[in-house]
């Protein structure tokens, strides 16, 4: 349906407040999701530790490059593996986790 009527001109009130209503969703859903997302990282922080990108020392060469490359997977130590319950996963494993990985944060 059209929500800027003919009959409802000059001024479309009904659709402006329409159009204004869904703006206004718009913002709550980006404030819900920028809360929640934050709350995430904070979990994470008190779970696993506080990331930081200098923590990330490890690097690895690409096999179509041929250069090294940050690992961004965040395969880590013996130690980080170990610490993240990761020490029986591969590398291949360990990179398929995604988001769900313990290093994982959002970026806000």
């Amino acid at each position: 349906g059209q929500i800027y009527r003919s009959q409802d001109g000059p001024r479309f009130i009904l659709g402006h407040a329409i159009n204004l209503g869904f703006c206004i969703l718009g913002l709550v859903a980006v404030i819900i999701l920028f809360v929640s997302l934050r709350l995430e990282n904070h979990r994470r922080d008190r779970l696993y530790g506080v990331v930081s990108s200098r923590n990330r020392k490890i690097s690895v060469i690409t096999t179509e490059l041929k250069k090294e490359v940050v690992d961004v997977c965040g395969i880590g130590s013996e130690e980080d593996r170990r610490k993240w319950g990761y020490e029986h996963m591969s590398e291949e494993e360990i990179r398929d986790l995604g988001d769900k990985h313990a290093t994982w944060r959002y970026i806000l």
